[in-house]
């Protein structure tokens, strides 16, 4: 430090200290100095927890500066935080490294990655939440879906099992999350109700009033829904002016 000397320094041995003296021998003989040149050298020790970290060293000499870089150990961890000499420091400034600069003392260096989950999502005859990451363990996230126009939810499968569409029928709600997921939503064209009428010679001429027929449909719909339908196909003196059978039809 400033304002101090070295006096003495210890062999590895332990035999004891060594004069603070320095013997030069050249051509001209020997000189015995008391000036000795001594290079210290500082130490920055470092850990990593789910990723890889340079090295400990105890090479950086004084005012010199060094850099330690850090990275996760897959792109399923991200860095959760980066402490320097116990205290941490703001991740966002320091994402991937950190220089020491003008080395006067030992440093540490500790940096941690955490787990984050991810939900991968897919839709066909649709629309869903794109992709989601950076999710943190116990957090919860809602994804939503939502049918192009002339279509239905058909299926919607989550890790790979179906799921009752009628439970969840526009978003699915992943809670305290701690793995990866998949959520697939699959849309169907909505099926169409079409009756068909034609009518031929006599059937167009009745005695009195306009040719009429009434249809009654019960069945279940494409959702499972027990459904029941009543329609009319009526005939009118305009109908009747086209030459042959003559056809109408109802879509529903």
């Amino acid at each position: 430090k400033s304002g101090h000397d070295l006096s003495a320094w210890f062999s590895t041995s332990g035999s004891g200290s060594v004069r603070n003296t320095a013997s030069i021998t050249t051509d001209r003989g020997t000189k015995t100095s008391n000036a000795v040149t001594v290079g210290f050298y500082f130490k920055i020790t470092t850990s990593v927890t789910n990723g890889t970290i340079t090295a400990s060293t105890a090479s950086p000499l004084p005012n010199t500066s060094r850099t330690i870089s850090y990275s996760p150990v897959d792109s399923d961890h991200v860095l959760e935080s980066v402490t320097i000499d116990g205290k941490e420091v703001d991740i966002k400034k320091y994402p991937k490294s950190y220089t020491f600069s003008g080395i006067k003392e030992d440093h540490t260096v500790s940096v941690k990655y955490k787990r984050v989950y991810k939900i991968e999502t897919g839709a066909s005859g649709g629309t869903i939440t794109p992709k989601v990451t950076g999710i943190d363990k116990g957090e919860d996230r809602t994804i939503t879906y939502t049918a192009d126009k002339g279509y239905y939810l058909r299926r919607l499968r989550v890790d790979g099992k179906e799921v009752d569409v009628k439970r969840y029928p526009t978003s699915y709600t992943f809670h305290d999350i701690s793995s990866d997921h998949v959520i697939k939503a699959e849309f169907l064209p909505i099926p169409e109700l079409r009756i068909t009428k034609r009518i031929y010679g006599e059937e167009m001429y009745p005695a009195s009033g306009d040719p009429t027929f009434l249809f009654h449909i019960e069945g279940t719909d494409f959702t499972g829904e027990r459904q029941e339908y009543t329609e009319v196909i009526r005939f009118t003196a305009s109908d009747k002016k086209a030459s042959g059978g003559i056809e109408k039809t109802i879509v529903r």
